[in-house]
């Protein structure tokens, strides 16, 4: 009887851990993607012109795959409100979505660096 007993407030406090994990998850993804989406509204974004696009094979953990990576020249503004030219390549996609040399992209370069953007999207008429 004592045993089942034990057994039966184990199994509770084993579910409660298990949701309270659960949440604690959910709680940290949706913070994460708010922090995301907070940059995206919030950071300057800048229009980036595509100067050259080639394919490169790329190896993760679901073996290799092909990826479209394109030089951009853009303008990003820094805290003090300098405009640098910036000139990098980044992956921008994969080869069905055809970017194409001369395409305007809308992008949110990082602060403090040239070295990172996410990227929005196309703008129509980019060429």
């Amino acid at each position: 009887m004592r045993r089942r007993e034990l057994d039966d407030r184990v199994r509770r406090q084993l579910r409660t851990l298990n949701i309270v994990l659960l949440f604690g998850g959910l709680l940290f993804w949706l913070g994460l993607g708010g922090l995301y989406f907070w940059r995206l509204r919030s950071f300057d974004h800048a229009v980036a012109r595509i100067e050259a696009v080639w394919e490169e094979q790329r190896h993760d953990r679901d073996g290799p795959k092909t990826v479209t990576m394109a030089d951009l020249r853009f303008e990003r503004t820094d805290r003090d409100g300098r405009t640098h030219a910036c000139r990098h390549a980044f992956e921008i996609g994969t080869p069905r979505d055809r970017f194409e040399v001369g395409e305007r992209l809308e992008i949110v370069p990082a602060t403090g660096s040239c070295g990172r953007i996410d990227l929005i999207g196309r703008i129509a008429g980019g060429n």
